[in-house]
Parts: structure tokens; C-alpha cells; sequence
């Protein structure tokens, strides 16, 4: 057994793929899975689960989307909170497929035997699809254990290996579910069934990106992770951990915050009231300044009345009468303007320091920046609320990091073989068929290649007919023309020379014709 594992583990496993093609494989086994479990509840339904095609059955289909239609207008029906809703919705749901089940069936006892087994096996189907792999293949390896009469005392079934790593791989969709909850509750303001479906599509986000993470782990030749895969999972698992903590974390001191922020808005406060206090009194120094002048201005005309001054009786003289007068346009003019711009001024600043204030208070109230600069402050002023967060931050991002934590620490055991064994098969069987293809290229491209050549040939043995023919021609015309010119001579010894020239000439083009 141990050879077995050892060339198991040797095999060459094929090369990963990358990430965004891991994520949309996991989207589509997601989206897959879906389907095939409609198709299966119509299949169900009408009690034919045994004669699945992939198409459902119309009766099937029709009973699913009654279901459906009375589930939900059930639920929505029954007033209240929003849980007690859903779960009367899926319980109705339930009961309408069974009823459907149960009017098609003959035999009603053997189908809910059949239908309590599946039930007790799809928590465990789930939790193992959730890991990432296949209840079909662990069964079958679990049962050929048990008819060769393997030891299963030293060691852990894999399908229970497979149950923990997918329970591990909800605990960060739960967390996810959870804080971005309480984020768009406190945030945006968000309330009701809105939370809940929002939730829901986050907690399915973390779950599909945890699943893609998990399954993209795979094992090398040497039976070990490979150390860059690891880090660069570890280290998006951590930004997911990191999103998730943050809301969790403002919602555990939420406490601790509302008291720093009370605390930080007593001190503003109090800064403000002073400041408040000084402009205010700076406003009370001008009215006094003002109101001095009126009455210096009072004083004087008393003095002028009551007193003899240069020679002048007491009374209401002419200089009197001035001062009188410039008196009261002085009052006049601190009662009707600078009195009213002082008091217009004081309203000014007092509310402006007032709207600083609703404006400090609001931005404390609002936003996850001024609640996480909260939580700092705080730390800084009181240790043990640091180490408090500190503590708590890590242990959420320790859950979140779950998954692979969990993979990566699980011992590989037969159905890692059996995979390694088929992927190893599979690639043999790939670089067959590559073989196999560059084989028939290969004779292709020959036969290509012959039939080039000949008709290469072909081309050249025309080209040489056509060259001769017309070389033919070309001399049968010289030797026309030559014989033209040795009928046109005359018996001269000159012509004789010349005729003897031109009869060895004919006979060149004449044996030139016969090689031809």
C-alpha cells in the first residue's frame, strides 16, 4: 500500500490554472449545482429520481413551481418578523412537494424510507460539495476499504475529513453574513428584509471565493504545497478576513466607542463653550465701549446743567442745549444700530458654534472612518482596550483563514491518490491523443509534401514537352528558311561555297530536330 501511495504521490498532477479561471469554474459548479437540484426536486417530486435525465419531467416541473408560488405566498401572508416568514415559506414548500410525491406514488412506505435516507445523507453532501468534492467517489473508495478489509483504526474515513472541511468553509460565509449586516444597518441605514437579502449575496460571495481557494489547493510531486500558492492564498484569505473583522469588531466595542466619543465630544464641547465665551465677550467689550461713550456724552451735558463753567449759570443754556442734543443722537444711535448689530453679532456666533457642534456630533455619529478612529483613540488611551482588539482582531481573521488552514493541515489520504491517479491518467491519455494528432499532421504535412513534388515533376515534364515543342518549331523554321536561301543560289563557285555552308547548317537543325 505504501508503493501505492508513494507512485500516487509522484504522479505529476496538471498545472493549476489561474485564478480567475479557478473563481469562474467555482461560479459555474455553483450555478450547476443549482440546476441539478431543481432538476432532481422535479424529478422527485413525481417519484421517478431513479429515471433522471437532466431534462426534469413536466409534471415534475409543474409540482416545483406550485411549490414555489404557495411557499411564497404562504410566507408572505403570515405577518411578523422576517425569519418566521422564510421558514414557514421552506416548511410549506416541503409539505407541498411531499404531497405531490406521495399522490404519484404506489408505494408510499418504500418512498419515505427513501426519502428519510436522502434526507439524513444531504447534510453530508452539502458540507462535502461545500469542500469541494465528490460524495460518489468517497462512497466508492470508503467500500472498496470495507470489502478488502482494510484497518480503518488508524485512520480518519475521508468522508468525515471531507464533512470538517466544509464546515470549516461556512464559517467565514456566516461571519461575512453577520458583519456586512450589521455594516449596511449602521452605515447606510438599511433595515428589514433588505439586511437580509444583502447578507445573503455577501455570505455567497465569501463562500464561492473560500470554495475556489480550497479547491485551486493542490498537492505537488513531492506530496507538499507549493510555497508561493500558499502565501498568495493566505494572503487574499487575510484582505477577506480583514473586510470581515472590521464590522464585527465596531459592533463588539461598540461600547467602548460611544464613551470615547462622548468623552471626545465633551472635550470639543468644552473647547467650543470657551471660545464661545471669549468672542462673546469681546462683543460685550464693544456694547460697554459704546455705552460708556452715550454716558460720557450724559455727563457732560449734567455737568453743563448743574454746574457754572467759564462764567456760564447753571441751566439750559445754548451750550446746553448742544450737548443735550449730541447726547441723545449718541443714545438714538447705540439703541437703534450698534445695540442691534452687538445682539445680531452674539446670535451670529452663537450659532455658528452651534452648528459646529450638530456638525461634530453628526460626523461621530455616521461613518465606519470616524467609528474606527474611535476605536483607535480609545486604544491609545486604555491599554487593555488595545490588546482587547487586538486579540479579537486576530482570532476573527484566524476564522476566516479557517478553509485553508484546514486544508492545508489535513493529511492527504485515498481520495487525493485516486484524484492524483486520474489527473496522472488524464494527461497520459492527453499526450496520446497529442501524439496521435501530431502523427496525422505529421503524415498529413507528407503526404502534403508527395504530392507537391510530384506534381513538381509533373510542372517540369510539361514545361520541358512545351520547351521542345516550340524548339521543334523554331527549327523547322530556320531550316525552311535555309533551305529557301541554297534554292535561291546559282551554280557560281561562290554560291557553291556558300551552299555547302548553308547544307551543313540544315543538317544541324536536322540532327538537333532528330534528338528532339
Amino acid at each position: 500500500m505504501e508503493n501505492q501511495d508513494k507512485s500516487a504521490q509522484k504522479t505529476s498532477p496538471r498545472e493549476e490554472g489561474t485564478a480567475a479561471n479557478q473563481l469562474a469554474q467555482s461560479i459555474g459548479d455553483f450555478f450547476t449545482g443549482i440546476a441539478q437540484t431543481f432538476d432532481y426536486l422535479a424529478h422527485w417530486a413525481v417519484g421517478k429520481e431513479e429515471q433522471r435525465n437532466g431534462h426534469g419531467t413536466a409534471s415534475g416541473m409543474l409540482a416545483v413551481m406550485v411549490s414555489v408560488i404557495i411557499g411564497i405566498v404562504v410566507g408572505t401572508i403570515h405577518g411578523g418578523w422576517w425569519l418566521p416568514q422564510i421558514l414557514i415559506g421552506i416548511i410549506t414548500f416541503i409539505g407541498c412537494l411531499l404531497l405531490f410525491r406521495i399522490m404519484t406514488s404506489k408505494a408510499v412506505g418504500s418512498l419515505i424510507l427513501q426519502d428519510l435516507a436522502f434526507l439524513f445523507s444531504l447534510p453530508t453532501k452539502i458540507l462535502v460539495w461545500s469542500a469541494g468534492a465528490d460524495y460518489k467517489t468517497l462512497r466508492w473508495l470508503e467500500t472498496n476499504r470495507a470489502k478488502n478489509k482494510e484497518d480503518h483504526s488508524k485512520r480518519i474515513p475521508e468522508i468525515i475529513k471531507y464533512e470538517g472541511l466544509g464546515m470549516s468553509m461556512f464559517v467565514p460565509a456566516t461571519l461575512g453574513f453577520l458583519s456586512f449586516g450589521y455594516l449596511v444597518s449602521s452605515v447606510f441605514g438599511v433595515s428589514g428584509k433588505s439586511i437580509l437579502l444583502m447578507g445573503i449575496v455577501w455570505a455567497t460571495i465569501i463562500f464561492i471565493i473560500d470554495r475556489t481557494l480550497v479547491i485551486g489547493m493542490k498537492r505537488g510531486v513531492n506530496g507538499k504545497y507549493s510555497a508561493k500558492t500558499m502565501m498568495m492564498r493566505f494572503l487574499l484569505a487575510m484582505c477577506i478576513g480583514v473586510v470581515i473583522t472590521v464590522p464585527i469588531e465596531l459592533k463588539v466595542f461598540e461600547q467602548e466607542i460611544a464613551e470615547h466619543q462622548n468623552w471626545e465630544r465633551t472635550e470639543y464641547f468644552k473647547t467650543l463653550d470657551e471660545s464661545l465665551e471669549t468672542d462673546l465677550a469681546k462683543v460685550d467689550t464693544k456694547i460697554e465701549a459704546e455705552r460708556s461713550r452715550v454716558d460720557e456724552l450724559y455727563d457732560a451735558y449734567q455737568v453743563e446743567v448743574n454746574t457754572s463753567i467759564g462764567g456760564r449759570k447753571p441751566g439750559h443754556g445754548p451750550e446746553a442745549k448742544i450737548k443735550l442734543a449730541n447726547w441723545q443722537a449718541a443714545k438714538t444711535e447705540f439703541e437703534t444700530r450698534h445695540l442691534p448689530e452687538f445682539k445680531r453679532e452674539k446670535g451670529e456666533l452663537e450659532l455658528s458654534y452651534a452648528n459646529q457642534k450638530n456638525n461634530f456630533t453628526q460626523n461621530q455619529s455616521k461613518g465606519i472612518g470616524s467609528q474606527l478612529e474611535a476605536l483607535h483613540a480609545a486604544g491609545q488611551r486604555h491599554s487593555s482596550i488595545l490588546a482587547a482588539h487586538i486579540v479579537l482582531f486576530l482570532f476573527f481573521l484566524f476564522l476566516e483563514l479557517i478553509p485553508v488552514l484546514v486544508k492545508w493541515f489535513m493529511p492527504p489520504g485515498p481520495y487525493e491518490f485516486h484524484l492524483q491517479s486520474l489527473e496522472a491518467a488524464e494527461k497520459a491519455q492527453s499526450e496520446d491523443i497529442m501524439l496521435q494528432q501530431q502523427y496525422e499532421n505529421d503524415l498529413h504535412n507528407a503526404e502534403r509534401a508527395a504530392k507537391r513534388e510530384k506534381w513538381e515533376d509533373e510542372k517540369e515534364s510539361v514545361k520541358d514537352q512545351y520547351w521542345r515543342k516550340e524548339r521543334r518549331n523554331a527549327l523547322l523554321k530556320e531550316v525552311k528558311e535555309l533551305q529557301d536561301r541554297v534554292s535561291g543560289l546559282s551554280s557560281t563557285k561562290t554560291d557553291k561555297a556558300i551552299k555547302a555552308s548553308l547544307d551543313k547548317q540544315i543538317q544541324s537543325r536536322l540532327d538537333e530536330l532528330g534528338s528532339l
